[in-house]
């Protein structure tokens, strides 16, 4: 199997074996454009070429016959809305997780009386039983992206044949046909979740949200196969036609699966350019206090839990930049290539809980365990 992982940084590309072997990988950065009042963008371009190239260092460092690479898996970051034409062409630069545009739109839709913590109570309660989830204050979601993009990019909302999520982007690059699974379309927040395996869109929360049906895609199973590749693609990289492409799945799911946790709660916590901690499930629940909820997972009629913090790994790149090795006139020299082992290894000398000190996070705030789109980087109970 092919696996293309499309992760915030960059990407990595391995052939795997049918034992787990990985025969050869590869890999490169991904540069995410921090833009004025909260913006954060990528270019889909730049994850299509980087997954083709690397896709080739692959194939070609294997050396394994192309009749044995019988399929071909994606699995990206996830909440980053990317509107395509009719071709799967994409028609601006995808809006990132780390954007926060849209949230004054989410805001607005959710809001009335009685309130809680920003919500209508009724479209608190009617969002939590279709998807498990509410639209987030902050509009990280995909959903806010949409809504930034209709409200601020009208142009763009008219042209968009479907909105997808990246790693919904890449197989339709693939194979040519524009899916997205009940689990890849999460963030959207506007499809039915209460049954594993759902393939509708919830008309009550588009409603609510003011947004087209016709503009998101048709649902496939969330262990279907969105079809075989693309001639011109399968040239490209010297892989016979009928190479299967699997549907997409998120890089939170994936990372469990890949850690060997696919039993019912068996819990791993995962620091990337995110952080938060997983676990499969056989229910589905969510938990409104801590903002934490199951989504669909691949294995039929499983879930796993989302406890998404946001920015973790990111926010030690910043501490390195800003606080260890800034370019001011206390300059300590260049960020050695070793800087994040000599992190891990200054961490191991602190206790548990660091006595108390607190790193608020970068950019877009806090999410798990509550939600606050104004916290900012900092350190909280400092003491001489």
């Amino acid at each position: 199997m092919l696996a293309i992982d499309l992760g915030s940084g960059g990407h990595k590309v391995a052939l795997v074996a049918n034992n787990g072997d990985v025969i050869a990988s590869a890999s490169a950065s991904i540069q995410t454009c921090i833009l004025p009042h909260g913006g954060a963008e990528q270019d889909p371009d730049e994850w299509w070429n980087g997954a083709i190239q690397g896709a080739k260092k692959v194939i070609q460092k294997a050396h394994v016959a192309k009749e044995d690479i019988v399929t071909i898996g994606c699995d990206s970051q996830w909440s980053l809305a990317v509107p395509v034409d009719e071709h799967g062409d994409h028609l601006m630069n995808a809006v990132h997780w780390l954007d926060t545009r849209g949230g004054k739109y989410n805001r607005k839709i959710v809001s009335g009386f009685p309130s809680i913590k920003g919500y209508s109570l009724l479209k608190l309660l009617k969002w939590v039983k279709l998807t498990g989830m509410a639209p987030t204050l902050s509009g990280i979601d995909s959903l806010g992206h949409v809504l930034f993009i209709k409200n601020e990019r009208p142009e763009i909302y008219r042209k968009t044949y479907k909105f997808l999520e990246p790693m919904d982007y890449l197989t339709a690059r693939l194979t040519g046909r524009i899916t997205a699974t009940q689990k890849t379309m999460v963030p959207f927040g506007v499809g039915d979740n209460r049954k594993w395996g759902s393939m509708q869109y919830s008309a009550a929360l588009l409603a609510l949200a003011g947004l087209d049906k016709a503009k998101f895609p048709e649902l496939l199973l969330n262990d279907g196969v969105v079809g075989t590749l693309k001639s011109s693609v399968a040239e490209e990289l010297g892989l016979l036609p009928s190479t299967k492409v699997v549907a997409g799945i998120s890089d939170s799911n994936a990372s469990l699966i890949g850690s060997g946790a696919v039993l019912d709660f068996e819990t791993i916590i995962y620091i990337g350019t995110s952080m938060y901690m997983t676990c499969h499930l056989p229910f589905k629940k969510t938990d409104l206090a801590h903002v934490m909820t199951t989504l669909p997972a691949p294995f039929k009629d499983r879930y796993y839990l989302l406890g998404e913090q946001g920015a973790g790994g990111r926010c030690v790149a910043f501490f390195l930049k800003q606080f260890i090795y800034p370019d001011d006139a206390f300059k300590t020299g260049t960020k050695p290539a070793d800087a994040y082992e000599r992190f891990n290894t200054m961490a191991t000398l602190a206790p548990a809980g660091s006595n108390g000190v607190i790193f608020l996070p970068w950019l877009n705030g806090s999410i798990v365990p509550d939600e606050q789109p104004h916290a900012r980087a900092g350190f909280m109970n400092i003491e001489k």
